[in-house]
């Protein structure tokens, strides 16, 4: 895995909740034997709306601050 400092950390976690919503829904499809109902299956592989990912950067940011300050 190469250097991640650049890749902001609501980014990777997006990308990681999408291929797990994937693995589970390829898995639910295996165990039923039926397709996941392409409009729930949009919605469910979909990583994070963007305001999820604003949050989640803000939240990175300000964690690292208020630690910075701390030391």
């Amino acid at each position: 895995m190469g250097n991640l400092t650049h890749i902001p950390f609501g980014l990777m976690e997006r990308r990681r909740r999408e291929r797990r919503n994937h693995a589970i829904a390829t898995v639910l499809e295996r165990m039923t034997g039926k397709e996941f109902p392409t409009d729930m299956r949009d919605e469910f592989l979909e990583g994070g709306a963007e305001i999820d990912l604003v949050r989640s950067g803000l939240e990175a940011s300000c964690a690292a601050l208020g630690h910075a300050s701390l030391n």
